[in-house]
């Protein structure tokens, strides 16, 4: 039992240093070190749930994208859940809009 918990322990913490390390965009070039070769990517967006498989560099890309977009960011995880041996995360984006998006040059606060 202790070894089950280990690991999950384990997982947990991945998690969460990836977040802290990759996704809040200290080091997005990090991703591949947390990451495999091909990542299964679970996202919900409103009420539409995508599944699809990425690579490592797709966070990557996306965090250096919304950096040029929004500056830095805050990313503050509010809830981590351990099912099993799936890590659920819960986790709040601040920040500023300081360049233009979709042609839209003013500047807003955001909560992601």
């Amino acid at each position: 039992m202790a070894m089950a918990q280990t690991a999950t322990d384990e997982s947990r913490q991945v998690v969460k240093n990836f977040l802290e390390d990759v996704r809040s965009g200290k080091n997005p070039q990090n991703a591949s070190l947390y990451l495999a070769d091909t990542v299964s990517v679970h996202e919900v967006k409103t009420d539409m749930p995508e599944n699809f498989n990425a690579s490592p560099n797709i966070p990557e890309s996306g965090i250096r994208e919304r950096k040029q977009i929004y500056g830095d960011f805050k990313l503050e995880i509010k809830e981590i859940i351990l099912e099993g041996e799936q890590v659920f995360v819960r986790w709040e984006v601040n920040g500023k809009q300081i360049s233009e998006v979709k042609g839209q040059p003013w500047q807003v606060v955001f909560t992601l």
